[in-house]
């Protein structure tokens, strides 16, 4: 008899590798993010609303929200979660 533990482990590495596969198609789709773009995911990443992440790259509020179309698109992503979690799995975005 397999223990719930184990389907539990066996259902989450399935999971982990279904993610994986899934996010190596999103990677090549990363490596076309500009240098901008990568800014300001990684200003999204740090919890910064679009006005702030304007100011800090001395831009205006729209061209943030452009940027933020661009990689959402590029991403095949429709929210910031979404980016923030799809930058971490391929690598654009680390936890140093």
């Amino acid at each position: 008899m397999v223990s719930s533990r184990a389907i539990t482990q066996q259902k989450n590495h399935q999971v982990k590798m279904s993610l994986t596969s899934a996010n190596k198609n999103k990677m090549k789709e990363t490596d076309s993010l500009s240098k901008r773009e990568n800014q300001v995911v990684h200003l999204l990443a740090e919890g910064f609303p679009k006005q702030k992440i304007a100011e800090s790259l001395s831009i205006t509020k729209n061209t943030v929200a452009t940027h933020v179309s661009h990689i959402y698109r590029k991403l095949r992503v429709s929210n910031t979660h979404g980016a923030v979690g799809i930058a971490y799995r391929c690598g654009i975005l680390s936890l140093d």
